[in-house]
């Protein structure tokens, strides 16, 4: 026991000695600087002589590396941010609606978030389950995940409740994605209901339209009029977004099913637009576009000897070949008898015909041996009887019905704008080898290009006046492919009634009437063929694209043919 007590003592002061020294330190020592009370004196053990001396304590000194001069080579590299453990639980969550360093709102501690959820369950615990299904519909939540009842409607976008993504640790998947959106300010009279984050996933929409295209016109779209591609009946979808069924379809050429819905509540059209394109149900929504015929009635003459058409007439009439013309009413004239085969109508509220009536004349004077099938999708403008206008699903109808009878040439002498769902008919049409004219139309030549002219692969045709100077309202632009007589054309327009047209829409009808030419000497002509083969054989103009030229057209494609 003495022992131990010498050798406490020496480790203590580092000075002691064995046997009989005295080591007390002085009254008053430093440490860095500043004086503090002397240590108490060791406690000398007894002597005895029967133990051997104790040996010198020795004092320990820890051994510490050398700092390299250098520093490593991965010196200038970030340290790594620590890793929160996922079992930390805040101590003391930050209040309800404080608001962090960061601008943001703190969330709710875990006590708090509990509680408002005994709340909000003691309070529907004695509601019936319609009472509980009611509520929830008012706050847009839709039935429960799973529940039974109607199928759970989409949550709503740009309301009050904030919109999240919930943290996926695994890879991201190519099919979905998340939008986010800033968390609002939380207060204290939320509900947990609210606070509870809402995933949702953004399906794939092939070039589906975005809010952002809702800045047109009425000219260009129908107020509050939507189209929808779904598998399932328009009254399941109308019941669920407060929607009205204005008409329905089915695109055979396509597969799919087309309704259009008439919006009956005060919501925003781009919102429910958004929500359907969340929902599983719908392959696709976007606005009931409208189109219009590319002409209109004027007073003048021009001579039609300027594609060349009588010495390409000795080659080819356009024998075996059908041209569908989708515009207004074509009348029954006398004059058009042997031309038109069939005539098709896709919609109730006809008119008096005469846009599509003097185009059709224009396409059997080109090729007098071509069949026209007729398809009426075009009602007459009550601001002007020459004009026609149509919608999205109008429109879609007519195409359905001309790729269904596997045509040769469609006629397309309208304009609109960019429309998802007659893109697809387009490129449906163009793949299954059908040529595709369409006028360029008549908003002048620094408009934007207007559709279905601007899809590729379309032949787009803009006009010309008699000095072959480009038509004053004709759109221009590198998708226009050729140019052809577009003002103050001869045509009839009523029985016995001749009249002179203008515009683009006169234009790309005489173009498919050479194009049923070329189709005669080539069957397999496609319409990427025939839009490349009219170019290089167009005469150059002074200024924008060339003029048809139907003798070297139809010479070129005969020589297309025999390879």
């Amino acid at each position: 026991m003495g022992l131990i007590c010498v050798v406490v003592a020496a480790l203590g002061s580092g000075e002691a000695k064995a046997e009989g020294v005295d080591a007390r330190p002085t009254d008053a020592m430093q440490i860095n600087g500043a004086p503090r009370l002397a240590a108490p004196a060791p406690v000398r053990p007894p002597s005895r002589p029967d133990l051997p001396p104790a040996p010198r304590a020795t004092p320990i000194t820890p051994t510490i590396p050398a700092v390299p001069s250098t520093p490593p080579p991965n010196a200038s590299l970030p340290r790594p941010a620590p890793v929160p453990s996922p079992f930390f639980v805040p101590i003391k969550p930050p209040p309800l609606g404080e608001a962090t360093s960061g601008g943001d709102t703190a969330e709710p501690g875990h006590r708090d978030v509990r509680r408002k959820r005994r709340e909000h369950s003691d309070g529907d615990r004695h509601q019936s389950r319609r009472e509980r299904w009611e509520a929830r519909k008012a706050r847009g939540d839709g039935p429960k995940k799973g529940g039974r009842g109607d199928p759970v409607p989409p949550p709503s976008v740009g309301g009050d409740r904030p919109v999240t993504s919930a943290p996926d640790t695994s890879a991201p998947s190519p099919a979905t994605t998340a939008t986010t959106t800033a968390s609002p300010k939380v207060s204290a009279s939320t509900k947990a209901a609210d606070l509870a984050p809402i995933v949702q996933p953004v399906m794939p929409r092939p070039s589906a339209p975005s809010a952002a295209m809702l800045g047109l016109t009425t000219r260009e779209m129908v107020v509050n009029q939507l189209v929808a591609i779904v598998p399932i009946s328009g009254a399941d979808l109308a019941k669920d977004y407060g929607l009205a069924v204005d008409d329905e379809a089915t695109i055979r050429s396509l597969g799919v099913r087309l309704v259009t819905f008439t919006v009956i509540r005060p919501r925003g059209l781009g919102d429910i637009i958004d929500q359907m394109g969340l929902d599983s149900r719908v392959q696709g929504a976007q606005p009931n576009f409208r189109y219009r015929t590319s002409s209109s009635a004027t007073a003048g003459a021009y001579p039609q000897n300027r594609l060349r058409i009588e010495p390409a007439l000795g080659m080819a009439f356009g024998a075996g070949v059908t041209v569908a013309l989708i515009d207004t009413r074509v009348a029954e004239l006398s004059t058009l008898v042997g031309h038109v085969a069939e005539r098709v109508s896709v919609i109730s509220n006809g008119g008096r015909g005469r846009h599509g009536t003097a185009l059709a004349g224009l396409i059997a004077d080109v090729a007098p041996a071509a069949r026209l099938l007729s398809i009426e999708a075009f009602a007459d403008d009550p601001s002007d009887p020459d004009t026609g206008v149509s919608t999205t699903l109008n429109l879609a109808r007519a195409l359905d019905a001309a790729i269904d009878r596997k045509v040769d040439v469609i006629n397309l002498s309208v304009a609109g704008p960019r429309d998802p769902l007659i893109g697809r008919l387009i490129r449906q049409a163009l793949s299954k080898g059908i040529v595709v004219v369409a006028a360029a139309g008549n908003d002048g030549p620094d408009a934007p290009a207007r559709f279905p002219a601007a899809y590729d692969g379309v032949v787009a045709v803009t006009a010309t006046d008699s000095r072959d100077r480009p038509y004053a309202a004709g759109a221009q632009g590198p998708h226009v492919a050729v140019a052809a007589p577009g003002v103050d054309v001869r045509a009839t327009v009523a029985e016995g009634v001749v009249g002179y047209v203008t515009g683009t829409s006169v234009a790309a009808a005489q173009v498919s009437g050479v194009a049923a030419l070329l189709r005669e000497r080539a069957p397999r002509l496609g319409s990427r063929e025939a839009r490349r083969l009219l170019k290089e054989t167009a005469s150059p103009l002074a200024e924008g694209p060339g003029m048809v030229d139907a003798l070297a057209a139809v010479s070129k494609a005969t020589a297309f043919a025999g390879r």
